[in-house]
């Protein structure tokens, strides 16, 4: 129960819970598809790229490159901001 609190007050009898058209997504290969999709289709695809500034109609580097788009999308990861640590 300590790792999935929602599930706390259930009956002891349940053993599982079912959910019409739940399913499992395998994020792997679908990040994989929605990539491979993407750039067949002209995306310009950019790991670890930092990223300065968003304008309207472009990106700002943090190395000064800038990048013109009429759409961007920015996936930041959960690494992707620095923390103190103490």
């Amino acid at each position: 129960m300590s790792k999935y609190p929602a599930f706390e007050n259930l009956p002891d009898h349940y053993v599982g819970i079912e959910v019409d058209n739940g399913g499992i997504i395998k994020s792997k290969s679908s990040l994989n598809a929605l990539q491979l999709l993407s750039v067949r289709n002209g995306a310009d695809l950019r790991y670890n790229t930092e990223v300065k500034e968003i304008k309207k109609d472009h990106v700002v580097l943090k190395n000064g490159n800038i990048v013109r788009a009429k759409n961007v999308v920015c996936c930041c990861g959960p690494h992707s901001v620095k923390h103190d640590i103490t």
